[in-house]
């Protein structure tokens, strides 16, 4: 077993990227360490993975609803990071193409719910229940305001990711916060623009994670 200190740096002989771990102290067998330089396995999903294993983590739910995939991009993204569980809503009327789109945008501005496929997950079980959202016309889309108001009594700390074209998230942040009967611990949004930069994407992203990881400290 190879153990690695906070910030341990690692270099990969193949490409000259350094990799840095910040596990605070996990351990990663030799076969795991050889996957990583070799780089067939992530160094997130393996530090996600070692921790796990040794426990005190928080238990993470993201709970989210994708229409076109960029929430669902970010989703995957966070979770790796948290080592998150996660719970796409399956809106049961088609949202597909222009009629989808614009039928859409109506139900979420008219405040509608919508018929969600079961749900499989218990949010009663985590600590923290990461909702997953585009805005629609300034608003939530209907598969996600029939979530969280279907299920907001089991939540106990609630945070956002949210993904717009250019729309900011303030509205759609104090509409969740309401609905949800609690005020989000943090919140990640992303613009279309910010989406393309990867040195953007990147940093929000890791600022997110790291914010929601003192929650349990």
């Amino acid at each position: 077993m190879y153990e690695h200190d906070h910030n341990t740096k690692m270099y990969n002989k193949n490409n000259k990227k350094t990799i840095i771990l910040k596990s605070g102290g996990i351990e990663v067998n030799k076969t795991l360490l050889t996957f990583i330089l070799a780089g067939t396995l992530s160094v997130s999903n393996v530090v996600a993975e070692q921790s796990s294993k040794q426990g005190g983590e928080l238990k993470v739910l993201i709970t989210y609803y994708s229409r076109t995939g960029n929430t669902e991009r970010v989703v995957n993204d966070v979770a790796k990071l948290l080592n998150a569980d996660t719970e796409k809503l399956v809106d049961k009327k088609s949202r597909k193409g222009i009629l989808g789109f614009i039928f859409g945008g109506r139900d979420a501005v008219s405040k509608n719910k919508t018929v969600l496929a079961p749900v499989t997950k218990d949010a009663g079980n985590y600590d923290i229940i990461i909702l997953g959202t585009p805005i629609w016309a300034g608003n939530m889309p209907p598969a996600l305001r029939t979530y969280v108001e279907s299920t907001k009594g089991k939540f106990k700390n609630v945070a956002y990711i949210i993904t717009s074209g250019s729309s900011t998230p303030e509205k759609i942040v104090a509409d969740l916060d309401t609905i949800a009967g609690k005020k989000a611990v943090e919140f990640l949004w992303f613009d279309h623009a910010t989406l393309m930069n990867k040195e953007q994407y990147n940093k929000k992203i890791i600022a997110f994670t790291e914010q929601l990881k003192k929650i349990g400290k």
